[in-house]
């Protein structure tokens, strides 16, 4: 974690409130590796400069666009739980919810939109139970 002159060490309960979750979604997303922090004994602590980058986006591709360059819009349900880390019976219930946007499919196979998927993914809708 290499500090930059100025940068602002950060306690669990200052990333919350500046990220406008709670602390313990800061723990969660720590322990998963998704927000750069370092633990100290019981303590975690984060450079501003780094929570800041982390929350940015990789790029300019959005889900829409990533869906548009696919050659394969589609996704059967069981992809769509491998992505997301849900079994195909709740990417069921996401799709009854309208969380995730049912597509046709000649075959009869049951296929979901792969942007809408990716949405969810990448945090602009939560499944059940997520933080």
């Amino acid at each position: 974690m290499p500090e930059t002159p100025g940068d602002e060490v950060l306690t669990v309960d200052e990333v919350a409130a500046l990220l406008k979750i709670e602390p313990n979604t800061v723990r969660a997303l720590c322990r998963r590796g998704e927000l750069p922090g370092v633990k100290l004994g019981k303590h975690w602590r984060f450079l501003r400069s780094e929570v800041l980058a982390a929350i940015r986006p990789a790029g300019p591709a959005s889900p829409a666009a990533v869906a548009a360059s696919d050659p394969n819009p589609t996704m059967t349900q069981a992809e769509a739980g491998e992505v997301l880390g849900v079994t195909p019976r709740t990417v069921r219930r996401m799709i009854l919810d309208g969380r995730i946007e049912r597509m046709p499919s000649p075959t009869g196979v049951e296929r979901v939109s792969r942007a809408s998927v990716l949405r969810v993914h990448n945090g602009q809708t939560a499944p059940d139970g997520a933080s």
